[in-house]
């Protein structure tokens, strides 16, 4: 069966006094203090990004959701429709989605790349873009990672390190959140050599700012991919003491306890994501593939259908959804409603000849099982 998509004495009476005085004063640091985000938009914007992409002059670029808003201010020539033609509601879908990106590369022919923002919002389109051969790493800054099509000079980490010497006098809560957007890329990409040098960037930005969320769920992801999950758990924990709500880290721990195979609580963590994002495509997928392992298929079906009720909203192809809804039902023991997805899934079209030969023999498995 398919799976679904497989997430802190004794001393004299002065010494006493002095004691009590320096315990004071270091419980006063170590209280939570609220992180105070950057407003700089050379910290928060693809500023240096957009500059390298000038020099390139591409004549179509695809771009993720977190640059379109900067794009559509500082560089509107580059998102209109006779140059792109993208619909912005595809920008979303296309990041988690590669075979959706390949059509609209297909169709527009893309010169360049810009994944901008959080990398949960493209990680399975940038481990394509790193997997294939037509694709090169070209550039890759706190805010964005830009690929170009082959052939193409690759990125050098030394470009990286010059653009650090920039930051080195702006105040601490630039550097702070230049350090940790810097650290999560450099994970992104997935570059053994490289990890190291992530985690000598939340280091020095957890020197400046303590009390960042967003530093303590790199850091979990960080420990994670260095097999240190049960670390990784405890850095969530200090992110969401600060945040409890926090994106970011509910997404780290769920992913981390997922890899852990912890699916139970993987799946607690992933329904306050949802109750916090309950429209958010990719937390609803995720959600749905928890559930999966989690074996609480209920909660599975009740996702799939919302997804599949979104996409659908948004013209967008459903027929993969609704064959792991109709898995989904199987595994709870609904005979009928899987065989009626099957029979949507394939009345919609697109699916791979190998996707309609999966469904055929398993709704004759089905029917025979169950005499339907």
């Amino acid at each position: 069966m398919t799976k679904l998509f497989q997430f802190i004495f004794r001393y004299k009476k002065t010494a006493a006094l002095l004691l009590c005085a320096l315990s004071a004063a270091v419980f006063l640091l170590l209280l939570p203090h609220p992180h105070k985000a950057s407003t700089n938009p050379v910290v928060t914007t693809p500023v240096f990004a957009v500059e390298k992409l000038e020099t390139w002059n591409p004549k179509s670029l695809y771009y993720t959701v977190s640059a379109q808003q900067y794009l559509a201010t500082h560089k509107p020539e580059w998102v209109s429709a006779n140059n792109i033609g993208q619909d912005p509601q595809n920008l979303f879908a296309s990041g988690q989605d590669p075979t959706l990106w390949r059509k609209l590369d297909h169709q527009y022919h893309f010169d360049a790349v810009l994944l901008c923002g959080n990398p949960s919002e493209y990680q399975p389109l940038l481990e394509h873009l790193l997997a294939s051969k037509d694709w090169t790493l070209a550039y890759l800054d706190h805010t964005s990672i830009i690929f170009r099509r082959s052939p193409a000079t690759p990125w050098n980490a030394d470009d990286f390190h010059a653009l650090g010497q920039k930051f080195e006098h702006y105040p601490s809560v630039d550097r702070a959140c230049y350090l940790t957007q810097s650290a999560s890329k450099l994970l992104a990409i997935g570059q053994k050599n490289l990890a190291d040098v992530a985690k000598q960037q939340l280091d020095a930005s957890l020197l400046l700012d303590w009390n960042y969320p967003d530093t303590w769920t790199q850091l979990a992801l960080y420990e994670m991919e260095c097999g240190r999950p049960a670390d990784g758990l405890k850095d969530t924990d200090h992110a969401l003491k600060l945040d409890k709500n926090d994106y970011s880290a509910l997404s780290a721990r769920a992913k981390i306890l997922f890899s852990m195979k912890r699916f139970g609580e993987a799946l607690g963590a992933s329904a306050q994501l949802v109750k916090g994002h309950p429209d958010d495509p990719s937390v609803l997928f995720y959600h749905a593939l928890i559930a999966h392992e989690a074996h609480s298929y209920t909660q599975e079906i009740e996702t799939l259908r919302h997804l599949i009720d979104i996409a659908s909203a948004q013209k967008r192809p459903v027929a993969g959804f609704r064959i792991y809804l109709a898995q989904a039902y199987a595994r709870d023991g609904q005979a009928q409603p899987s065989l009626d997805e099957f029979q949507r899934a394939l009345d919609e079209g697109g699916l791979s000849d190998e996707q309609r030969k999966f469904i055929e023999e398993t709704m004759q498995h089905i029917k025979d099982e169950t005499s339907l």
